[in-house]
């Protein structure tokens, strides 16, 4: 059976709250990333409704 981790432990308060640290900032890097490909793809997107609209003239 399974023990129970030992929270009491300052070393794994520790460990754990690095680790969550950790967690929190690789998130934010992914959050800002894709922030920053939904830019890209929006403006690509608008490039090309540009480039279509100039080739095939306004519906």
């Amino acid at each position: 059976m399974a023990r129970r981790k030992d929270t009491s432990d300052p070393d794994w308060r520790a460990r754990w709250a690095v680790g969550h640290e950790e967690m929190a900032r690789l998130l934010e890097r992914r959050r800002a990333r894709d922030r920053e490909l939904e830019e890209l793809d929006a403006r690509r997107q608008a490039r090309l409704r540009r480039l279509t609209l100039g080739l095939f003239g306004r519906p």
